[in-house]
């Protein structure tokens, strides 16, 4: 399986978002996940990881148009909304995807209910549900917040 897949194929490569159409070719039976967590720790949580809010500002990541774009010096910076939106529009398209092409499967998880995407995952994989938990936190980001919020529906 692939996992994170922009961080492993370059600094402006975005295969889950540019080469769907390559990725049925090569994976016509793949299933696909998405991960789901309230949108602004998402962002937060995007904009610490590996450099993000960087590539986002270097790259013409597919699909980013910013409401509220800053030039600063080569750079386009976006606002929250504009990601928000951005994000919203690549679940559909992920989601409308899976719909044109049968074979594959969708799965959607919500990362604050750890139990339920621990057992979707074991289930999948047919394996144990421990395999799976909270991997890769960034201390700094969940420094002082106390307890998570709840995902509301």
């Amino acid at each position: 399986g692939h996992f994170q897949m922009d961080s492993n194929f370059g600094k402006c490569a975005f295969p889950q978002i540019q080469l769907l159409d390559e990725l049925h070719y090569e994976y016509p039976n793949a299933t696909f996940v998405l991960n789901f967590r309230p949108i602004m720790d998402w962002i937060k949580s995007a904009k610490s990881h590996h450099g993000m809010a960087s590539r986002w500002q270097d790259c013409r990541v597919p699909g980013l148009k910013c409401s509220n774009m800053v030039n600063t010096t080569k750079r386009i910076a976006c606002d929250n909304f504009g990601i928000q939106r951005w994000w919203c529009s690549h679940v559909r398209h992920i989601r409308s995807f899976v719909k044109q092409y049968p074979s594959h499967e969708l799965i959607e998880l919500d990362l604050y209910n750890a139990t339920e995407s621990a057992a979707v995952l074991a289930d999948l994989f047919q394996a144990n549900a421990s395999c799976w938990g909270h991997a890769n936190e960034n201390k700094k980001i969940h420094k002082g917040e106390g307890k998570r919020r709840k995902r509301v529906f």
